[in-house]
């Protein structure tokens, strides 16, 4: 019997970084339908791979010496046939484990040394960070071209169902306020919010999410709000959280994980971004129909007009 490919994934980022990985996970079961792909993930992002298909076994990765220690000692036992980290930046804990594990081949991005022995950098072929996810998919395949690959993520029946339950009551197109800013200074004011519910068509439901945090904004937003068909939709895991999206007919929304939610269901989007070049090209939405807002600020979005976020909902035709 062939030994299959042991092939190792590194993302030990946030959610968001482990949702637009993805693609890699699918490219690489494409490549190597036969292969045994593991991934060591941080504790906050492998609730991602621990539900998807083209995933076999996902890792959590801690920072504790004595977790580390036997990470190492179980890694150096499997030894795998290939070692693949995307991670675009210096990062001295990749270089240490990857060091130490000693697989048979990596993949990854050099920088002051030659740490892993294919370079990715020669390899990535587009901006947006799914295409740098994918670039060892360029060299393996030897094939350098740019690939269209959604990110994916598999939802549990449960959450799924949770979901539809709490949409009972929501007949009709369905429009998605995000308030979940997941740092302050993607904050938008929640008079602003409110602003955006009132001048939503009145034959759209309007729906509000976010997290715990957000709540006593929501509850203000419906309170204040003139119109009849606005609801809360409580959201208890990423899941539900990607089901809501998935059943909306559009999402408006900060920089955040439910940007690549949307563009996991193709869901159209209008997505507020700070004035940062490269931030808006590597994160960017991947939905058809999707509007960026770039602030003037590089910090905040308080230059974001309601009118700026009005016209472009009215422009996505749903």
């Amino acid at each position: 019997m062939t030994q299959k490919t042991k092939i190792l994934v590194v993302q030990i980022g946030k959610i968001g970084d482990m949702i637009l990985t993805t693609p890699l996970f699918c490219e690489l079961k494409r490549l190597y339908p036969d292969s045994e792909i593991s991934v060591l993930a941080s504790t906050k992002n492998s609730a991602i791979t621990k539900k998807l298909s083209t995933v076999d076994l996902t890792i959590e990765y801690n920072k504790k010496l004595f977790s580390t220690l036997k990470l190492i000692a179980s890694f150096r036992r499997k030894s795998f046939d290939l070692w693949v980290d995307t991670k675009d930046e210096y990062s001295s804990t990749s270089k240490l484990l990857k060091s130490l594990c000693g697989p048979k081949k990596s993949l990854g991005f050099n920088f002051d040394k030659n740490v892993f022995d294919v370079d990715l950098k020669n390899f990535v072929v587009g901006e947006h960070r799914v295409d740098i996810n994918l670039s060892p998919i360029n060299y393996l395949s030897n094939e350098k071209k740019l690939r269209s690959v959604k990110p994916n993520v598999d939802i549990p029946a449960q959450d799924t169902l949770n979901v539809s339950k709490r949409l009972e009551k929501v007949a009709g197109k369905k429009i998605l306020l995000n308030l979940s800013a997941g740092i302050n200074t993607r904050d938008w004011a929640t008079q602003k919010w409110i602003e955006v519910s009132d001048a939503i068509d009145s034959g759209c439901n309007v729906i509000l999410t976010g997290q715990e945090k957000d709540y006593e904004s929501i509850n203000l937003i419906i309170s204040k709000s003139v119109r009849d068909k606005i609801y809360f939709i409580e959201t208890n895991s990423i899941f539900e959280l990607a089901e809501l999206i998935k059943q909306c007919d559009l999402i408006v929304t900060p920089d955040t994980s439910a940007v690549h939610l949307a563009s996991c269901f193709n869901t159209p989007i209008v997505s507020f971004f700070h004035n940062v070049d490269w931030v808006h090209r590597k994160f960017a939405p991947l939905s058809e129909k999707q509007i960026i807002i770039v602030s003037k600020e590089e910090n905040s979005f308080s230059s974001i007009t309601v009118s700026e976020v009005i016209n472009a909902i009215n422009s996505i035709k749903l």
